[in-house]
């Protein structure tokens, strides 16, 4: 059985939330460590050889936020370029110069553009340590997320 066309998920590799999972509990989604059941969303950590598992039931359940950010290693990128360019044509006015000026602002500008980076899940009463845990990268984790507002109710972040 699942909910509103979600379908079941598949095994991580290592992991194995059935030890933590509730009476009349199953899961729905998974990605990573992370598992939407039917009753919370579940984080199974596995470190030094031992195995720790973390909770937001959905009563608890406040949002999940997409978490934009400047690419910052590709602004310095665009930054450099173009001051060379600007140095550059200070002493000698040319065709590479005025390009090196282009090329690092346009790089600059798309450094500039916030990206999205990961996915923040957030439940009621958290802040700190406790949010970093429930950081989920962007790339792949959409369905992950789109289930988990599909069993809340709630609707994605725009």
């Amino acid at each position: 059985m699942s909910i509103k066309g979600i379908s079941p998920p598949e095994p991580a590799p290592g992991i194995d939330p059935a030890p933590y999972l509730r009476d009349n509990e199953r899961v729905i989604s998974q990605f990573g460590p992370y598992f939407a059941t039917s009753h919370r969303v579940l984080l199974v950590i596995e470190r030094r050889g031992k195995t720790e598992s973390h909770e937001i039931p959905y009563t608890q359940f406040e949002s999940v936020e997409e978490i934009r950010v400047f690419n910052h290693q590709t602004v310095a990128w665009g930054a450099l370029l173009a001051l060379i360019g600007f140095l550059v044509s200070l002493i000698w006015l040319s065709i590479v110069s005025i390009s090196l000026v282009i090329i690092g602002i346009v790089v600059l500008i798309r450094g500039a553009m916030r990206r999205v980076d990961y996915y923040q899940i957030i439940g009621r009463g958290m802040e700190g340590p406790e949010l970093y845990k429930w950081q989920l990268k962007h790339t792949g984790a959409g369905s992950f997320i789109a289930s988990i507002h599909t069993i809340t109710g709630r609707s994605r972040p725009d």
